[in-house]
């Protein structure tokens, strides 16, 4: 029995040594790099007369100004080339086709009173036209409606139509006078635009500020608060920058 447990204790001395000699193995063949090293050391500055001078940093200067994107407004009031005349027509009657005949009737001399007084354009077409049962309460009939507008290119002439117009039965309802050929007092007022637009710039980074771009926003023309007049008006973005950087 006791060869027995003397053999036991023989047989695990012998396992703990071979142990011992693998994790010692073990810890040899670890590679070089994954062993914790010491910091390297600084590089010392060459101070020999042939050490290459070393390159700093150069503060950045790439020109950056103040720019500010303004826009401009401009209009220019103009003699029109044309004026609509428009008006109305009104017939009552108890008969619809004779209704219709009195219609046809007045619009015809509508037109031939205004151009007994200046040349003249029209629209006549029947989708100006209207009608409508009426009654008294005793007797039924129908009521005709029709507007009816005139072009007419002496402008001058303009009131002298429109009395000849009402004269033959119509009923003058407004004249709205017109800029044909507007491509003068369009250029007009973009140029005040661009005026404009410059002046503010000027306003906000100073005198002598230097243009960058510009772009038409828009250009529309209305009536004129003088009649036969009318006043073209126009927008534009501009930009402009600062004429020296800004550190």
């Amino acid at each position: 029995m006791k060869k027995k447990i003397l053999l036991l204790f023989l047989v695990l001395a012998l396992a703990l040594t071979a142990a011992g000699a693998a994790v010692s193995a073990c810890a040899e063949n670890v590679p070089e790099e994954t062993r914790q090293s010491e910091p390297a050391p600084e590089p010392q500055e060459d101070h020999t007369e042939n050490a290459p001078t070393p390159v700093r940093p150069v503060p950045r200067n790439d020109g950056h100004r103040a720019a500010v994107s303004v826009t401009g407004s401009g209009k220019v009031t103009v003699p029109a080339d044309a004026a609509q005349l428009s008006f109305r027509i009104r017939v009552l009657s108890d008969s619809f086709s004779e209704g219709k005949k009195r219609m046809s009737e007045l619009k015809k001399a509508l037109f031939d009173a205004v151009r007994g007084v200046c040349e003249a354009t029209g629209d006549d077409t029947p989708c100006g036209d209207s009608h409508r049962p009426v009654s008294d309460g005793s007797a039924g009939g129908y009521e005709f409606m029709s507007v009816v507008c005139v072009k007419i290119s002496d402008v001058s002439k303009a009131e002298e139509a429109v009395n000849a117009a009402v004269s033959a039965g119509a009923a003058h309802v407004y004249t709205y006078y017109l800029l044909e050929n507007d491509t003068d007092a369009a250029k007009q007022a973009l140029a005040l635009a661009k005026e404009d637009a410059a002046a503010k710039a000027a306003a906000l980074i100073g005198d002598g500020a230097e243009f960058i771009r510009l772009r038409e926003e828009c250009c529309w023309h209305g009536s004129g608060d003088e009649a036969g007049k009318v006043t073209v008006y126009a927008n534009v973005r501009a930009k402009y920058a600062a004429q020296t950087p800004q550190i």
